[in-house]
């Protein structure tokens, strides 16, 4: 996943699109939410944060931490990197 859009992600409300949240990296579009889908508002807060919590869970992975949270980490990252479908 080191591929991913670097930066923070944040949420922006559709200006002229009032039918959409919207996650954003600097001038980059990441990625559209339509407010028709349940639970919108949610899904966007997740979505927006989803860059912070790989770079937590990836500095966690590393250090000396509980090796059944360590297993946990590891397969979350995994999924998230497209290795564990």
């Amino acid at each position: 996943m080191s591929q991913y859009t670097k930066g923070e992600w944040k949420i922006a409300r559709g200006i002229l699109c009032k039918k959409a949240i919207f996650i954003r990296s600097g001038d980059t579009d990441i990625a559209e939410i339509f407010y028709q889908i349940p639970n919108a508002e949610a899904n966007a807060q997740l979505i927006s944060v989803a860059p912070m919590m790989y770079e937590t869970l990836k500095s966690l992975s590393l250090g000396d931490i509980d090796p059944v949270y360590r297993q946990i980490i590891v397969k979350v990252l995994a999924q998230a990197e497209g290795k564990d479908e």
